[in-house]
């Protein structure tokens, strides 16, 4: 494989892991009544971060 296919492959496995890292995000966020901070987590990367934190999601 070569590094440019490397590069490749790693940046689909990092968008992957923040698209199922913001998944589990909103599924927390829905799934306790807050459905009103997904949007927040959407658009604000400082709450989403905090978030993150709030509900154990690293």
């Amino acid at each position: 494989m070569t590094l440019m296919m490397e590069l490749k492959q790693q940046r689909r496995e990092g968008r992957e892991e923040g698209e199922n890292k913001l998944a589990k995000l909103i599924s927390c966020l829905l799934s306790s009544g807050n459905a009103d901070d997904v949007e927040l987590a959407v658009k604000d990367i400082d709450k989403r971060k905090q978030l993150y934190v709030q509900y154990g999601i690293s």
